[in-house]
Order: structure tokens, then C-alpha cells, then sequence
């Protein structure tokens, strides 16, 4: 069976072959931390799919897209100079497809509703307590 750790996938983008990648833990953890700025936008009252809006807040969010991208495609910051916004939409496509998989957001939807089980009374807008020392 092949492994499925960091599948890849080859793009043209601006001329050039581009390799991206899925992300190690390490990146993904980062990405969600950048991501979780953003939570209160994912929420929908109107009980829309969590994965429409988490498209609305990637594209809106400069810091998380720029960040997918660069990690999934293995390119620093001055990359971004080098190609268009049609390549930029492009590769960060591209990142999401290897990235936000229906697994992703279901295990990521699983762990959120399993801290919300365990802390009463806490909602996403209500701030953890703090631990004591005691």
C-alpha cells in the first residue's frame, strides 16, 4: 500500500514546474493556528456548509493563503513577485485540493466538538480558563 504522507502534486505555474506538497504536522498545526483568527467567521447562523465558508475565509485572509502556498509549494515569500494573480489563485487551488480534504474538516470539526464536550460552558466566542498553579 503507498503511503499517503505528504502526497504530491506537479503544477505549471509561471513557466515553471512547481512540486507541491501536502503538509507535515509541524506546518499543518501552523496553518490552523492561522486559521483559528478566523473562527468566528467560520460559524454559520444560517447553518451554511463549514466548508463554503472556510473557502470565503482562506480567499479573504492574506496570511493564511500566502502561508498554504508557501508551505505546500516549497517557495519563499519573493515567489509571490514572480507570478500573476490568476497563478497565485491557481497554486493556492492547488494547496487546498492536497491540503483541506473532507477528512481534514471532519477530524478537525471531531477534535473542536470534543474540547467543546469537555468544557462546559465554554463557547468559541468565550475564553478558555486559565489554569492555576495550585
Amino acid at each position: 500500500m503507498p503511503s499517503t504522507l505528504n502526497p504530491t502534486c506537479e503544477k505549471e505555474i509561471a513557466g515553471e514546474s512547481v512540486t507541491f506538497r501536502e503538509l507535515r504536522a509541524i506546518e499543518g498545526i501552523e496553518f490552523l493556528k492561522k486559521l483559528s483568527v478566523y473562527a468566528a467567521q467560520l460559524q454559520s447562523p444560517t447553518g451554511d456548509s463549514i466548508t463554503a465558508r472556510l473557502s470565503e475565509v482562506i480567499l479573504g485572509a492574506e496570511d493564511v493563503s500566502t502561508f498554504l502556498v508557501l508551505k505546500s509549494a516549497q517557495k519563499g515569500k519573493e515567489w509571490l513577485d514572480k507570478i500573476s494573480t490568476e497563478e497565485f489563485l491557481e497554486a493556492l487551488q492547488t494547496a487546498i485540493d492536497l491540503n483541506i480534504t473532507d477528512t481534514v474538516v471532519k477530524k478537525a470539526q471531531g477534535v473542536a466538538n470534543s474540547i467543546k464536550q469537555r468544557m462546559p460552558g465554554t463557547t468559541p466566542s468565550t475564553p478558555l480558563p486559565e489554569a492555576s498553579n495550585s
